[in-house]
């Protein structure tokens, strides 16, 4: 009885659609890219268009508390990042949300720190790893129009 039971849960397990897809899909829009101003670890600000991830969608990675959260470009109006905490492996976020203006500390971990943000300025093309932003603000989506030129 036992060993029918066992069939009956492996092929109910098999014959299932496989994992339930959680949270929000990536869109278009999370590809489109961003007027910003960038202002880094040496206080520099630059101003620059056509900007986002290098590779991927334009979405962070970070961890809020226990959880992981993966916030769109979209939903951001400024991210701030202190210097990195060895003792905690990650760098100390805070995100101003675009809509309500909410303020939300997050953390971002080592290895997503080290991906290059890029767009384009009046000197010509920009990159920047992310651990070497101290302040990014969004000012505009561009999708796809080539910035403000």
């Amino acid at each position: 009885m036992r060993g029918i039971l066992l069939c009956v849960v492996l092929v109910g397990a098999l014959a299932s659609p496989g994992p339930v897809a959680l949270g929000e899909p990536l869109t278009d829009a999370d590809y489109w890219t961003y007027d910003v101003r960038v202002t880094d670890t040496k206080g520099v600000t630059t101003e620059a268009w056509d900007f986002g991830f290098y590779t991927g969608a334009n979405v962070l990675p970070a961890r809020r508390g226990d959880a992981y959260v993966d916030v769109p470009f979209r939903r951001i109006r400024a991210l701030e990042i202190a210097d990195y905490v060895p003792g905690r492996g990650c760098y100390p976020a805070r995100i101003t949300t675009r809509v309500k203006g909410e303020v939300l500390d997050v953390e971002i971990e080592r290895a997503e720190a080290q991906r290059f943000l890029g767009g384009s300025t009046e000197l010509g093309t920009y990159r920047i790893r992310l651990g070497l932003v101290r302040r990014l603000e969004i000012l505009r989506f561009t999708a796809g129009e080539g910035g403000s030129e």
